[in-house]
C-alpha cells in the first residue's frame, strides 16, 4: 500500500460494535487472569517501594553510561563493577524481583494467546500488528 493511502485508511477505519464488544469481552477476561492480576499487584507494589525504584533509576542510568563509554572506546572489566554491584541489590530485592517474575509469567501468557489467536487467523497477529504508533502508550 501507498504509505498517504494507508494512513488515510486507519484513520478512518471503523470498528463495528459487535466487534468492540467481543475485543472488550477478550479483554475483560485477560484481566481477569492469574498472570495479568499477579502482574498489576508486583506493579502496584513497585510503584511504592521507593528503594525498587532508586535501584532500576540506578540500573538504567549505569547502563546509559556504559553506552556512552563504549561508543567512545572498548570497554575494561572495571567499567562493569558498579553494574554488577547494583545488578547484586536488584537480586536481593524482593518487589524487583516479584516485579520480573510476574512480568515473565505475563509476556508468556500472551504469547500463548497469541499463538492460538494466530492459528485461528491463519497468520502471526502481534506481529502484523506490531507497526509502532508513536502516540499509544505502552503498558509500562
Amino acid at each position: 500500500m501507498i504509505p498517504d493511502k494507508e494512513e488515510d485508511f486507519v484513520k478512518n477505519l471503523t470498528l463495528s460494535e459487535e466487534i468492540k464488544s467481543s475485543l472488550q469481552d477478550f479483554a475483560e477476561k485477560l484481566i481477569t487472569t492469574s498472570f495479568f492480576q499477579t502482574f498489576q499487584q508486583s506493579r502496584s507494589s513497585l510503584t511504592i517501594d521507593q528503594e525498587a525504584l532508586e535501584l532500576l533509576q540506578r540500573w538504567n542510568e549505569k547502563q546509559r553510561e556504559l553506552s556512552e563509554i563504549a561508543s567512545e572506546r572498548d570497554l575494561r572489566e572495571e567499567d562493569f563493577l558498579e553494574v554488577e554491584t547494583i545488578r547484586e541489590e536488584i537480586f536481593k530485592n524482593i518487589t524487583l524481583m516479584n516485579y520480573f517474575k510476574a512480568q515473565d509469567e505475563l509476556v508468556a501468557f500472551l504469547k500463548e494467546v497469541n499463538r492460538e489467536l494466530s492459528n485461528v487467523l491463519g497468520f502471526d497477529f502481534a506481529l502484523s500488528a506490531a507497526q509502532p504508533d508513536p502516540e499509544e502508550e505502552t503498558w509500562e
